[in-house]
């Protein structure tokens, strides 16, 4: 079975200087205007940078990665900020609002041609897809691009750990020891396990021993219950 490093090496080890220029003109965008939501992409795509490298990938492949994922939230350019920011809940109109951005944001991403653009595209259109087919558009398994894959895993992440407008950060432990354990059937295993061990030592000044411990036994304990897919990988090719 071919290993996430060598996967991601495969997609996104290129040297697409023009991809990765517009990809920096659109993510700019959201400086300003959407300035929380830019904080998130740039931590975001930093984290998938640090995580492929984690997973043995070569240095070219994961900054485009982590490029490619610190756009996977432009389409909320797209949302007004009074909908993003509200503190008060959403309508079920202003929460398919929110909801449109990843196809919004998709969409955004192919006016350009460029390789690395196509595959930031399909990482903000499917950011939102869950393995075991919760997500918006009900995808499943290797159905879902291998960059939305880890997209979301660091995207769940950062927006539980961060500060948001209508909510204050989380500790890393309860985050973690959650995508274990209710949240587990959401995510490819083949990455979640790696993904927590990663942040275990990304974020090891922010954890107690006790902590590290009993998040190493829900990875070495998963819970019985059949693979969603027997491609853990996809051919290279979402408030809410």
């Amino acid at each position: 079975m071919t290993s996430p490093g060598t996967e991601i090496n495969r997609i996104y080890a290129r040297d697409d200087r023009a991809g990765s220029a517009f990809l920096l003109r659109q993510r700019g965008q959201l400086c300003g205007e959407r300035q929380w939501t830019y904080d998130h992409c740039l931590r975001t795509g930093g984290l998938a940078r640090r995580f492929a490298l984690h997973l043995g990938a070569s240095k070219m492949a994961a900054e485009n990665l982590g490029l490619a994922v610190s756009c996977h939230d432009v389409g909320k350019m797209a949302v007004s900020a009074e909908v993003l920011d509200s503190t008060n809940g959403l309508t079920p109109d202003e929460r398919a609002m929110v909801r449109d951005h990843a196809w919004q944001g998709g969409a955004m991403l192919r006016v350009s041609c460029q390789p690395l653009a196509r595959l930031a595209a399909d990482i903000a259109e499917n950011h939102h897809e869950r393995w075991n087919g919760t997500g918006y558009a009900q995808k499943s398994g290797a159905d879902i691009p291998l960059g939305a894959q880890i997209a979301a895993l660091c995207d769940v992440f950062d927006s539980a750990t961060s500060n948001r407008p209508y909510h204050a950060a989380a500790p890393a432990y309860p985050v973690l020891a959650g995508m274990l354990t209710a949240r587990r059937p959401a995510f490819n295993p083949a990455l979640l396990e790696p993904f927590v061990m990663f942040c275990i030592d990304d974020c090891k000044d922010q954890l107690a021993p006790w902590q590290v411990g009993d998040l190493l036994a829900k990875v070495k304990n998963p819970p019985c219950s059949p693979p969603h897919s027997t491609r853990p990988f996809p051919s290279p090719g979402v408030h809410p």
